[in-house]
């Protein structure tokens, strides 16, 4: 997931690029306002994926079994209470287990279980910590259960920062354009990912949050089947991109102070 900003970047794609500028729709916001906000913008995240294997047998003699489905019943809800209780409460970091597979009869006891899920933090450290514990309860329920447990990790993948220089910029393109009372300077960093993030670890940039919900439209989430944008946010879109590009402070490879 999220892998292919490295990709483009191995092409060649940010040679000789001074910065770069991206939108991101946002459904929570109408159409017609959108969202510059310096600083961090979304969260860190690995995905992992966790093997939970047992002895299968039958369903009517699960004495005889080590069942995995239990243990990973378990397991998901160790996950979801040590972890937070384990962070600090200022830091924040979400878990989730998006996705469990395993059995095939009612009456059989499989002999695997897996499970994938996902770690979000806005810090890497935070990240990190959160890896460590899982794999930990991992082990320890491995040992409880009799089941063998192992978590593979994807690697991390970074969170999104709005460079300042950058962002008060775009935000003086885009009040001239839409007028001040349009752009929210404030929004709260997201816990969803980006891999808009891998374009700034070679150039800075920002990352816009262009709103998409219809005047009066009840709001559709992303990566919903019910998703649904009001399409005029398409035209300013192009509008405030063509606009960033034409009032690009060029000087020798930096951008001037706004």
């Amino acid at each position: 997931m999220g892998r292919g900003a490295r990709e483009i970047i191995e092409f060649g794609a940010l040679e000789g690029v001074q910065a770069i500028v991206a939108l991101h729709v946002d459904p929570q916001t109408p159409v017609g306002r959108v969202g510059i906000t310096p600083g961090p913008r979304t969260a860190f995240c690995q995905d992992f994926s966790i093997q939970v294997r047992g002895r299968g047998g039958h369903g009517a003699r699960p004495h005889l079994t080590i069942d995995p489905i239990a243990t990973a019943a378990q397991l998901i809800t160790l996950i979801y209470q040590v972890i937070p209780r384990r962070t600090d409460s200022r830091d924040p970091v979400v878990v989730t287990i998006g996705m469990i597979k395993g059995g095939y009869s009612a009456n059989v006891i499989p002999g695997a279980v897996t499970l994938q899920g996902t770690i979000r933090s806005l810090n890497q450290a935070v990240g990190v910590q959160a890896r460590q514990t899982l794999e930990q309860v991992c082990a320890g329920l491995a040992g409880a259960s009799g089941a063998e447990i192992s978590a593979r990790f994807d690697p991390i993948l970074n969170g999104v920062t709005n460079d300042p220089k950058i962002s008060a910029f775009c935000l003086s393109v885009t009040r001239e354009l839409l007028g001040a009372d349009q752009v929210v300077t404030d929004d709260r960093p997201s816990m969803g990912s980006e891999d808009f993030a891998d374009y700034l670890s070679v150039v800075p940039g920002c990352m816009i949050s262009l709103g998409v919900r219809p005047p009066g439209g009840k709001v559709t989430p992303l990566h919903t089947s019910t998703f649904r944008i009001d399409e005029k946010a398409l035209l300013l879109a192009a509008r405030l991109l063509t606009r960033v590009v034409l009032e690009w402070p060029w000087s020798g490879g930096t951008t001037k102070d706004r």
